[in-house]
């Protein structure tokens, strides 16, 4: 695997399908078992979908608003 980094430079480069599949595998597990989110309180997904649903906090999607994403390529909803 070779990583370019750099100013504006985040690529990964695979050689074929196995390979991409691999290291997308690589990237969900660090995504969700190892890094920390500071939005859910810097616990990993993992750890934080493992907390008692009483212990989480319920937002009420009643009143949402769309956000735009990927340079106005698509919009998502966003609680209000």
């Amino acid at each position: 695997m070779m990583a370019l980094d750099g100013p504006g430079q985040d690529h990964t480069v695979f050689f074929n399908e196995g390979d991409l599949q691999r290291k997308l595998n690589q990237f969900q597990d660090y995504y969700n078992e190892r890094r920390v989110h500071s939005s859910l309180g810097f616990k990993t997904p993992k750890e934080k979908a493992a907390e008692p649903i009483a212990n989480r906090q319920v937002v009420s999607l009643e009143n949402y608003r769309w956000e735009s994403h990927r340079k106005g390529l698509c919009q998502l909803p966003v609680a209000a």
